[in-house]
């Protein structure tokens, strides 16, 4: 089982951050060799949320980067942000169909194989 020391994890988490979430690139900071890093994580639970936390810090930046592009009223990033959050207004390239029943019951009826199978004539 791998595992990192506290040492090795406080400055693996600052590389972390440091690198915007680029595992390899952290793992390349703190000349600690990737697989090694995975498996630490996968092992150490505390470590996994804390790896999770600076996921979602990455994804905060990254959202904010978009909005600040949305308020200068960038054309690319407006078309962006409403595909993407907005699907529910039709903003959407993809056509979707809802193939659920609705209220409706659905009736399935399972042939085994001996059903199946057409008389011998």
């Amino acid at each position: 089982m791998a595992t990192l020391t506290d040492w090795e994890k406080k400055r693996f988490l600052s590389a972390l951050r440091k690198s915007r979430g680029n595992l390899t690139e952290a793992c390349r900071l703190t000349k600690l060799k990737r697989y090694h890093v995975r498996r630490a994580i996968e092992a150490d639970q505390e470590l996994k949320l804390e790896v999770q936390e600076v996921q979602e810090e990455v994804g905060d930046f990254i959202e904010d980067a978009l909005m600040k592009l949305i308020a200068k009223r960038n054309t690319s990033a407006v078309i962006f942000a409403c595909k993407t959050k907005l699907k529910d207004r039709g903003y959407t390239e993809k056509q979707q169909i809802d193939h659920t029943s609705k209220d409706d019951k659905i009736n399935i009826n399972i042939i085994s194989p001996e059903e199946n199978k057409k008389p011998e004539e």
